[in-house]
C-alpha cells in the first residue's frame, strides 16, 4: 500500500531535508528570508526569545499530498495550493510565521515559530503526482528547555501540523462527506477490493505545527538539526 511505502522511505526524507537546509539556510540566506528582521515582532507576539542564537532549526516533511494520514484525512494538492483570502497566500504557505507548539496545545505557549515553508515534488511513485510540504521549524531553546533539548538531541523527532478545515469530500464519489454511503461517520478508513476510502480536506487554514509523540503522518520526522550561527 502507498502509505507503507511512504513510511519506509526515510532516506528520501533525509535527502529532502538536506536539500532545504544546504545551502539555503545559512545565516546570510536566513537574513534575506527575514527571520532576523521579523523575529523581534514575532517573538514579542508569541513570547519567545528575540535572540536568533537561541534557536535551533529543523526542516520536516509535514504533509504528503493526496495520501490519507492515520486519521483517514488526505490533503489534495489542489486544496494545498488554492488561494486563501484571509492569509493572502496559497494554503500551504499559510504555515509561514505560525507558532510551533507542543502536542497541538493551541491554548498553551508557543515553543518556537515557522520561518519558512517549501513545496517539493515526490518522485519515483504515484505517477509523480504527489508533493511534499516541508516546514522549517525554529525552536526556542530557552522556552521549554527540556523539549528543546530532546528535539536538538534527536530524542524527540516527530511532528504534526495543525489546521482548520472547511469541509471534507469522499475520496470515491467526491460528494460532501459523510453524506454518501462510502464511509460512515464512525469510520476512519474503509478498505475494499477497489482500494481505500477516506476523506479529502478542503478550505485549509494553516494554524500551527507541533512537536508530538505520535504523528498522524508517519513520515513527519525531523532528522536534521541546525543551530542558527
Amino acid at each position: 500500500m502507498p502509505i507503507q511505502l511512504l513510511s519506509n522511505r526515510r532516506q528520501q526524507i533525509k535527502t529532502v531535508a538536506a536539500e532545504i537546509i544546504e545551502p539555503r539556510y545559512n545565516k546570510a540566506i536566513m537574513g534575506a528570508l527575514g527571520f532576523e528582521r521579523d523575529l523581534g515582532a514575532a517573538a514579542e507576539f508569541y513570547n519567545l526569545s528575540k535572540d536568533v542564537r537561541d534557536y535551533i532549526l529543523q526542516p520536516v516533511p509535514i504533509i504528503w499530498s493526496d495520501l490519507p494520514n492515520r486519521n483517514g484525512v488526505a490533503f489534495p494538492i489542489s486544496s494545498l495550493t488554492e488561494w486563501v483570502k484571509e492569509k493572502g497566500c496559497r494554503a500551504y504557505m499559510g504555515w509561514k510565521g505560525q507558532a510551533v507548539r507542543l502536542e497541538h496545545d493551541w491554548e498553551g505557549e508557543a515553543i518556537g515559530l515557522i520561518p519558512d515553508v517549501a513545496i517539493r515534488p515526490l518522485r519515483g511513485f504515484g505517477n509523480n503526482r504527489l508533493w511534499k510540504i516541508v516546514l522549517l521549524h525554529a525552536v526556542d531553546r530557552t522556552k521549554n528547555v527540556e523539549i528543546a533539548k530532546a528535539i536538538e538531541t534527536g530524542k524527540r523527532n516527530s511532528w504534526s501540523m495543525g489546521c482548520l478545515v472547511s469541509y471534507f469530500t469522499c475520496s470515491v464519489c467526491g460528494s460532501d462527506a459523510p453524506s454518501c454511503d462510502h464511509l460512515r461517520k464512525d469510520e476512519t478508513f474503509r478498505v475494499t477490493s477497489n482500494g481505500i476510502t477516506f476523506r479529502n480536506a478542503h478550505g485549509i487554514m494553516a494554524e500551527e505545527s507541533s512537536s508530538v509523540g505520535d504523528p498522524a503522518y508517519g513520515q513527519a520526522i525531523g532528522e536534521i538539526v541546525v543551530k542558527y550561527t
